[in-house]
């Protein structure tokens, strides 16, 4: 019988961990072992057994783990193929291309992260405490998780201000400020910015954390005070609840303005298949699911329930759906590069030339040699002719 004191809610002491924790662990009481007169049975308090929340955990946390390798080897595939000179001129694709490298950096982040999450916890166990790999794991742990974070708000970020383009270009399509958004060097210039902005944010917050030792055990630690780490997710929580609102109304005033543009076109007789607004509106879709997926969460265990009567579900289930914002976001990752082949004609033309190139001089060959075959023949009999 797994027990829990009344007035003091803490089990037996866990595992050391190297940083401070930024991400929920599963609940996992220990057995009691002292003398408790004032103790209650924990499964009857909460929902999910056990069993039934590390299962959970584990699948979902695989399951976001062979989307991160998959999702790396897509994504470098995407970023050759969008860094391509008939790509990269597009103010739309440049601003892809940074997406793409946000994605990029997330995962490769999050494969160093898993290399070196276990040994967080047996580092003092089997006596490699203080020593330099110690420390070197540690601070590979706790800056991943900095350069994972930073890339999945670049990503949303960069995806809401492309749909703002386009979004601005489709209603003011004579504008010159609608002009000047599309513009390749507004591109780069909103990449830049958002990258430097994001980046001295984290940055800030992450390179405040300085390693030490613990007194007792001698490893070494790093983190900050739950207060500021505290602060910190509160921040990024609420800045990424009002993009998912903003992205909500870009997306229906996006399909609102398409509509009324196809009409106009379809009046003038101008109508045309617009594969850039396809592209955009598939890729608001595919953020705007794994945001909201968040956002839920985020306000299901972050926001302040005065009169909560339901406190151990809340944290419990909390718990068990810790890694599944973060797999939503990585399986978002994943699909941009299906999103853009499927989506526009432009991307998938550069992309079949640039991957089928070998292919195509593979099978054009027989014809090559069966065209000059019939030219020589053509030529002999034209001169036996001429006799």
């Amino acid at each position: 019988m797994r027990k829990i004191h009344e007035k003091n809610p803490t089990t037996s002491p866990r595992p050391l961990r190297t940083t401070t924790e930024y991400e929920y662990e599963p609940l996992v009481f220990y057995p009691w072992t002292g003398d408790c007169t004032d103790c209650i049975d924990t499964d009857s308090i909460f929902t999910f057994d056990v069993e039934t929340e590390v299962g959970f955990l584990k699948y979902s946390k695989l399951l976001n783990e062979v989307a991160t390798y998959v999702g790396l080897f897509l994504n470098l595939l995407h970023f050759f193929v969008l860094t391509r000179k008939e790509l990269r001129n597009n103010a739309v694709f440049f601003i892809m291309i940074g997406i793409c490298v946000s994605d990029i950096l997330v995962f490769a982040s999050s494969i160093s992260e898993a290399f070196v999450y276990d040994y967080a916890y047996i580092a003092e166990k089997i006596g490699t405490c203080a020593s330099f790999k110690q420390w070197l794991y540690m601070g590979i742990e706790w800056y991943s998780g900095g350069v994972q974070k930073f890339g999945r708000m670049c990503s949303i970020v960069l995806a809401l201000s492309m749909t703002f383009i386009r979004t601005l270009s489709v209603m003011f399509s004579m504008s010159a400020v609608a002009n000047r958004l599309t513009k390749l060097s507004t591109a780069i210039f909103i990449v830049f910015i958002f990258y430097l902005i994001l980046g001295i944010w984290y940055a800030e917050f992450y390179l405040r954390a300085k390693p030490h030792k613990d007194v007792l055990s001698f490893c070494y630690f790093i983190g900050l005070e739950d207060e500021k780490v505290a602060q910190h997710e509160l921040t990024e929580g609420f800045s990424i609840l009002v993009l998912t609102v903003i992205y909500t109304f870009l997306t229906v005033i996006l399909l609102a303005a398409l509509k009324i543009a196809k009409k106009r076109r379809k009046r003038l007789g101008t109508e045309k298949q617009d594969n850039t607004s396809n592209l955009i509106i598939g890729m608001t879709v595919s953020f705007l699911i794994a945001t909201v997926g968040y956002s839920i969460l985020f306000i299901f265990s972050k926001w302040p329930y005065p009169n909560d009567n339901i406190p151990f579900f809340r944290v419990q289930l909390t718990m068990m759906l810790a890694h599944v914002p973060k797999t939503l976001l990585t399986m978002n990752s994943v699909t941009h590069c299906f999103v853009c082949l499927f989506m526009s004609s432009h991307y998938r033309e550069v992309a079949m030339k640039l991957f089928w190139r070998w292919a195509k001089t593979k099978v054009n060959e027989p014809t090559r040699t069966e065209s000059i075959v019939v030219a020589t023949g053509n030529t002999s009999k034209n001169s036996t002719k001429s006799y």
